[in-house]
């Protein structure tokens, strides 16, 4: 249910008892009509859940009721882009609370509105980002034995937190990170404790966005290649790359590192791109048919019969000339 604001407290409570022994996932949308007690009393009737996907909106009021979800394993919340610290904290607050005992395998934290990215795909804002720390903290707390999938791309981690992080939730097999650039030097230093983990990413912040554009290729290397080691996919500001056992000609194997194209999808392609690329718009089915000329007998004057047959052949009219066009399916 996304963007539905005629769903009230009273549309849920009605329909819990149909669905509460059968159903596994939930994704919920935007609804002023709902406050944040009456989703998490209408979670906590459903106790099979598994998948969880909920939008956050800003509230004056905290819930008092938690979801006590034992079986829940993914978490998603999407929320805006929040500028001050006391929204940031409201939001975490929120997460921890919704997730507090429940073994949580991947949780992921999604921002509606992205940065606007400029010509070689670096997001303009690149300044001051407020930390959820919290969240990390209340992770290596209560999920560290469970927690698989961390995507926090547009979640600013600290330096503090992204340590604790790192030596406390060795079973993480991918995560998506919001970090300044001194990480990729960290997962190199925990990479004993991060055996598990297969695929990486990180979008510095807090940091000049001259330097943003600087990527240490050698440090890059060093980590596919003596990193964690099962680490097969790195990427870093929207670059990634990837490493791949080859056999060579001696019936040897070594490790191959290659950088993956940038992948833009249509909607965020600039508008001279876009025109490009604009798929060409289909004819009208009276374009499509063919024209046969058929051209009247002419007299023998030989410069007036050539210029009458080159009309036929072209599709136009002549003055002094009858010519006649029929329109026929094309075979």
């Amino acid at each position: 249910m996304d963007n539905c604001g005629s769903v009230t407290p009273g549309v849920l409570r009605s329909i819990t008892p149909l669905i509460q022994q059968n159903i596994r996932a939930v994704s919920l949308g935007l609804s002023y009509s709902l406050a944040d007690e009456d989703v998490f009393v209408f979670l906590r009737d459903l106790s099979e859940l598994e998948r969880v996907e909920l939008r956050y909106y800003w509230q004056l009021k905290s819930p008092k009721s938690r979801p006590n979800l034992a079986r829940l394993k993914s978490f998603t919340a999407c929320h805006a882009n929040f500028q001050t610290r006391e929204e940031v904290q409201s939001l975490c607050k929120w997460i921890r609370r919704a997730i507090s005992v429940s073994p949580i395998q991947a949780l992921q934290i999604v921002q509606d509105e992205r940065d606007d990215d400029d010509d070689d795909g670096v997001p303009s804002n690149t300044g001051a980002n407020i930390s959820f720390r919290s969240v990390v903290d209340h992770l290596c707390a209560r999920h560290s034995k469970t927690l698989c999938v961390l995507n926090m791309e547009n979640a600013y981690i600290d330096i503090k937190s992204l340590k604790k992080l790192f030596a406390t939730c060795m079973m993480l097999e991918e995560v998506h990170l919001c970090v300044r650039s001194y990480a990729l030097t960290l997962v190199k230093k925990y990479s004993g404790a991060l055996t598990k983990l297969h695929t990486a990413s990180f979008n510095t912040k807090n940091i000049r966005l001259g330097k943003r554009r600087v990527i240490d290729m050698e440090l890059v290397a060093t980590l596919l290649k003596h990193g964690p080691p099962h680490l097969r996919t790195l990427s870093v500001n929207g670059q990634t790359w990837e490493s791949a056992w080859k056999r060579t000609r001696d019936d040897s194997f070594s490790l191959a590192i290659h950088k993956q194209p940038r992948l833009v999808f249509p909607w965020d392609r600039k508008q001279k791109l876009l025109a490009l690329h604009e798929p060409e718009t289909p004819l009208p089915q009276e374009s499509v048919l063919r024209p046969t000329p058929v051209v009247a007998p002419v007299s023998d004057n030989v410069e007036r019969a050539v210029r009458t047959t080159s009309a036929a052949r072209s599709g136009t009219d002549v003055k002094g000339s009858r010519l006649c066009v029929r329109f026929s399916e094309p075979s």
